[in-house]
Order: C-alpha cells, then sequence, then structure tokens
C-alpha cells in the first residue's frame, strides 16, 4: 500500500518550488514509513511513499525512454504479461518497472490488460502527457484537482495542495443522512474529484480527457466442475496476494469467508519450507454469546497451524475516538463498526503485520443466489421455491412465509390467480412486512420534510436501489447490479484510509477480478440450494471448514451491540442532540419526530428497529462533527 501525489503545473515557469516539493513530502510521508522519494524538473513534480519490504512501486530511479511510473500497484497476472511483452523475468524488478514495459509497447490501452490492484501515474515526457489509472473495483483509491495553475492528483484527497479541511458538498451530507452511497466523481470536497474504478486519464496540453477502459459483464459459464474451478480461482487469488516478503496476517471472524481465506492461506504457507504459522486477528465477546463466534474461530483454528490473537470487545464504545475517526475520513462515514476494524489494524501494526487479508466482499462476489427466487417465481415454479425461501429466511431472519407472498404478490399476476386470491396475498403481504420496510426509511422519518424535498432525497435513494419491486431480472443481473452498486468503491476508499492510517495493507481475495467473472456467470443454481446459501463456497472449501463453519447459516447482527454501546456509554450525546441548543440540526432533522425516536429507544432499545439505531449512531456523528473540523480541532464546518 503506496501512495502518490504531484502536481503538472499549467506552464513552465509555474514550477512547484522547493517549498511546494517539501509540503507535499510532508503531506505523503504517512502513508509510506518505508520509503519516500520524488522526482521533479521543469514540467512536473511526482512524490512517492512506500510501504512494505517488497521493490519500491515507481522508476524514480530507472528511467527509460522518458517513460516514469509511480502508484500503489499489485500486478497479478505478471507472468502473462512477461511472456507476452518478450521480458526476462530478472529485468522486471518491480511491478512499475513492468508497467512501463506495457506502456512502451501498448500506450495507454496497456491499462486494460492488468489484473490486480493499482492506483498508478505514468508520466510520458516525450508527448509531456500524464495518465493516472485506477484498477476495475476501486480497490486502490486516487484523486485530482484542477486549477488554472496545475493539476494535482494524490492518493487521498487531503494531499492535495488545493485541499480545505472542513468544506464540504451540500450532496454529500444528504448522501451520509440518507444512507445513500456517494461515489460519483465528485467528492465530499468541492473542486475534488475521484478517477472512478476501471478508468483512465490523461492530462496533456492543459486538457483533460478520461476514458472508460472496463466494465463487468455477465458471461454465463457451465463448468464441467464448478466447485474445483472455483477452488483453483480462489487459491490463486489468495496465493497473488500473499506476494512479496511482507509479515502477513489475516483477519478471521468465523464467517464463510474469512474462514475460507485463513484457511486457504494456512495450507499454502505450510508448504513453504520455515513457515511459521499463520497470524490471525479475531474479534471476541467473552460476556456476550449472542455476538461471540469463537467457537466457530476455534474449530478453524484447529485445523491447521496459526498464531491466533483475540481481541475483546465487550465493553465497545461506538464513538469513542470518533474525531480521530472524522480525521482520518476527511470527515463523516456511514461505517458504524469502523472503529473496530481501525482497532484491527492498529494492533496488527504494532505486532509488525504489514499486509492483511480480509474477507470483504465475499457475499457480492458469490452471491447468495437471491435471484434464483426470481427466475423461478416468474417461470411459475412455485413449489421448488418452498425449500428455497426458508434457506434465505433463516439468513435474515424474516418470516419465509413472508418472503413466499411477496414473490407471489409480484410474479404471481402473470400466473392464474384470481383477484380475490391477489387481494389477499396483497393484505397479508402489507401487514407481515410492514417492520421490515421501516429499516429502509429510517431517514423518512426523522429527517425534515423540507430538506428532504430539497435534496431530492427520495428519487436519490430509489435510483440506487439494487432491485425495485417492478423489476423481473435473472440472478446474474440481481448480482451484477450489486456489484457495481456504488457503495462498493467507497467503502474500498473507507477502508484504505483507515488501514493507512494505521500503516498496514489490505487485500481482498474475494475482489480478484477473475473469481468475480467466475461467479457472475456461474447459474444461479450453484448458489443456492436447499438448506444451503452460497452452495458454490460450502463445496469448493468442503477441505477447508469444519463441519460448523459449512453448515453455518446465521450471520451476526450487531445493531444491538450499537444501540447498548449509544445508551451505555453516550446516552450524554443523545441528550446534547435532543437539547440541540445552538439549533444546527434543525435545518435537517425534524427534531420533534427525533425526541420521540430517541424517547422509544431510551425506554426499549433492543426493540428499536435497525434502520433506526443506525440514524441515531449518523446523528451522533453529525453532532459531534457540525462543532468540529476534520482534524480534531475546534472550528465551524462550512457546506456549500
Amino acid at each position: 500500500m503506496s501512495a502518490i501525489a504531484g502536481i503538472l503545473p499549467s506552464k513552465q515557469k509555474d514550477a512547484p518550488g522547493r517549498d511546494v516539493r517539501e509540503a507535499l513530502r510532508a503531506n505523503i510521508s504517512f502513508r509510506g514509513p518505508d520509503g519516500l522519494s520524488d522526482f521533479h524538473d521543469e514540467d512536473i513534480l511526482l512524490v512517492h511513499a512506500h510501504l512494505g519490504k517488497g521493490p519500491k512501486a515507481n522508476t524514480f530511479e530507472e528511467q527509460q525512454n522518458s517513460v516514469i511510473v509511480a502508484g500503489d500497484i499489485r500486478i497479478d497476472n505478471r507472468a502473462d504479461l512477461i511472456n507476452m511483452l518478450d521480458l526476462q523475468k530478472d529485468a522486471v524488478t518491480s511491478d512499475a518497472v513492468l508497467v512501463r514495459a506495457a506502456f512502451l509497447r501498448w500506450g495507454p490501452s496497456c491499462f486494460e490488460k492488468f489484473i490486480g490492484d493499482f492506483a498508478m501515474i505514468v508520466w510520458d515526457a516525450r508527448e509531456k502527457a500524464l495518465y493516472c489509472c485506477r484498477d476495475q473495483f476501486g480497490v486502490r483509491p486516487l484523486y485530482y484537482q484542477e486549477t488554472p495553475d496545475a493539476f494535482s492528483f494524490a492518493t487521498e484527497a487531503k494531499m492535495l495542495p488545493g485541499y480545505q479541511p472542513g468544506t464540504f458538498s451540500k450532496d454529500y451530507l444528504a448522501a451520509f443522512l440518507g444512507s445513500i452511497p456517494f461515489n460519483e466523481p465528485e467528492t465530499a470536497h468541492p473542486d475534488i474529484f475521484r478517477l472512478m474504478p476501471g478508468h483512465w486519464l490523461r492530462r496533456q496540453s492543459g486538457r483533460t480527457v478520461i476514458t472508460k477502459y472496463w466494465e463487468l459483464e455477465i458471461e454465463p459459464i457451465s463448468p464441467a466442475d464448478p466447485a474445483e474451478e472455483f477452488r483453483d480461482i480462489f487459491n490463486t487469488a489468495v496465493a497473488d496476494r500473499m506476494c512479496a516478503p511482507q509479515q502477513l496476517a489475516t483477519f478471521l471472524s468465523g464467517g464463510l469467508d474469512s474462514s475460507a481465506i485463513t484457511g486457504v492461506a494456512e495450507r499454502i504457507l505450510s508448504q513453504q519450507q520455515n513457515a511459521t504459522p499463520l497470524r490471525t486477528y479475531s474479534v471476541v465477546y467473552e460476556d456476550n454469546p449472542l455476538l461471540d463466534e469463537r467457537p466457530y474461530i476455534n474449530d478453524i483454528l484447529a485445523k491447521g497451524r496459526y498464531d491466533p490473537e483475540f481481541l475483546p470487545m465487550d465493553h465497545y464504545q461506538p464513538l469513542k475516538g470518533i474525531e480521530k475517526l472524522l480525521s482520518v475520513q476527511e470527515g463523516l462515514t456511514n461505517s458504524p463498526g469502523l472503529n473496530k476494524s481501525m482497532h484491527l489494524y492498529e494492533r496488527a501494526a504494532r505486532d509488525g503485520v504489514d499486509v492483511i487479508l480480509d474477507g470483504h466482499g465475499g457475499d457480492e462476489v458469490v452471491g447468495y443466489g437471491a435471484g434464483r427466487l426470481f427466475e423461478l417465481a416468474n417461470d411459475g415454479h412455485w413449489l421448488t421455491l418452498i425449500p428455497l425461501t426458508r434457506t434465505l429466511s433463516k439468513l435474515s431472519g424474516s418470516s419465509s412465509l413472508a418472503l413466499y407472498l411477496q414473490l407471489l404478490e409480484r410474479f404471481g399476476s402473470e400466473h392464474n390467480h384470481t383477484r380475490a386470491a391477489r387481494w389477499l396475498i396483497r393484505h397479508i403481504v402489507r401487514t407481515m412486512i410492514t417492520q421490515t420496510n421501516q429499516n429502509f426509511t429510517a431517514w423518512e422519518r426523522y429527517l425534515a420534510p423540507a430538506y428532504v424535498k430539497e435534496m431530492d432525497l427520495k428519487d436519490r435513494s430509489q435510483s440506487n436501489l439494487v432491485l425495485t419491486p417492478e423489476q423481473k431480472i435473472s440472478d446474474q443481473q440481481y448480482q451484477l447490479r450489486g456489484l457495481a452498486f456504488p457503495g462498493t468503491a467507497s467503502a474500498f476508499e473507507t477502508l484504505d484510509k483507515a488501514s493507512a492510517a494505521a500503516g498496514v495493507e489490505v487485500r481482498y481475495p474475494f475482489f480478484d477480478i477473475r473469481l468475480v467473472r467466475f461467479c457472475l456467470g456461474l447459474d444461479s443454481s450453484e448458489k443456492l440450494r436447499p438448506n444451503q446459501t452460497r452452495s458454490i463456497l460450502r463445496r469448493a472449501m468442503k477441505d477447508i471448514y469444519p463441519g460448523s463453519v459449512a453448515r453455518r447459516q446465521d450471520k451476526t447482527n450487531f445493531a444491538p451491540e450499537i444501540a447498548n454501546g449509544l445508551l451505555q456509554y453516550h446516552d450524554d450525546i443523545l441528550e446534547q442532540i435532543t437539547l440541540d441548543r445552538d439549533g444546527r440540526l434543525a435545518q435537517y432533522v425534524d427534531m420533534d419526530n427525533l425526541r420521540g425516536g430517541i424517547s422509544e429507544f431510551r425506554q426499549n432499545p433492543l426493540k428499536m428497529d435497525g434502520g433506526d439505531v443506525l440514524f441515531f449512531w449518523r446523528i451522533a456523528m453529525l453532532h459531534i462533527w457540525l462543532s468540529r473540523d476534520s482534524t480534531g480541532n475546534d472550528s465551524a464546518v462550512s457546506i456549500k
């Protein structure tokens, strides 16, 4: 996890001086404790910060043909590219050197050939052209800013010379309050933009041109042995992310995703000479068996050689250290569990860990096969649906009957049902799923109607739905929408800032492009079977999972933990919110409804809807944020 920053002046006479160069080095240095270097001439200033023991991801000292490469780069298809480029393996001393060779051969079309995680720049002095490129899923971030005097770019927005702490856009705040992913080219900060995933940018002669080089598409496949092929691809994805002589660890929660990564990584290590046990980090709850996943964790640990670390979280305070989180994230973030992740990152860094493998994205990439219900209902296979609705309802904790009736209401009108029967079904469905609907509309209850209308939150919220009630799509289309959901890349940006602040690099094997393509191309019957969600993963990992994990159907609900934490440790902040002495919240929130909701919450927190609890957490963060700027100092926040 390296970082880059740079300035391309509009005119040579405006080339950055030594003071600007030193300021940029200072801005970026925290992300590269293992090496800081720069390149500068009359045309451009480039700064690179390196983390880890592997080769530096820049070619500042190996200039060739006036092409310079720098970035946060990990290329996974190195062997294929080396063969295509007719290179000697020993000559490719880093991924940056490989990127330079590819650019010299293919120009900017080389970007579409790379598999891995990367945010990189290529400076072509021959054409005085700067190229910036971000990987397909946006695992690594890249931001830029244009002014009349210069074009600037950086791994984080706060590294840019024109960054203004405490200044945020109105759309950003509205997205936070409505829990809507904010992942357009525009960012929270006016005049600062993100390079979108799967895009590259060229800056030349004062003009910026952005090109989309990749888009995820459905390519149906019918492998002879889907589980075996999944296992081969997944093993490769994990192995590729264990490259370079790093101190490696995994996050192990006891769920399907982290258990698969941990088990495969341990087997890979066990085949190496003089391998040490794999370090794992797990959150445990010694006093709360409803949240504690230690039984699953212990069963995984019993199947290999591990060096486990357990971090108790029984007394979790969801707003503790919120000022630091606001500073790291450059503002608000809709991630109530992020404090826990930051605690894990910091502990791992203190232990000397460089790289952490994380199961983030497993749900989206493997898929639950929920779209199979739509396919079967649309074809009228109602009996086949019965065991599958039971299987999915175990995961969500909802009523299988309600789910089945929802499908009847949506799809049954195309089959032979009487008008009275359809009316009865509709009536039962609306009665049974009222509580479920509230989970998604808590903000409608508490935000001021005038503010909702001004910011067009209802339409913005609807446009981000993966599926609307009127749509009838295949499982592959359903999964594709989830993978393309705007929250995917924004989550990576959030996690990147948090891990970088601790000084560790996090890698995500499930977001391997080869694995994503494979899973998306599978038929829905490979993902959802009676009593088996995510069937392809369970079958592929049958030799990795212990029986308890292989049979696991539930996911732990942490909303009660947040609810208890808010009341037990932060009731004073809830009281400040209800008083709203300075009137800052009233411009966004219907204070009467909010006071009523908080009163209900105080009386019976565990019966409060999860959506309401998360909204209270967001309002608490907003309350703190409006009184402090993103650096943690007392200062008014400017909303533009």
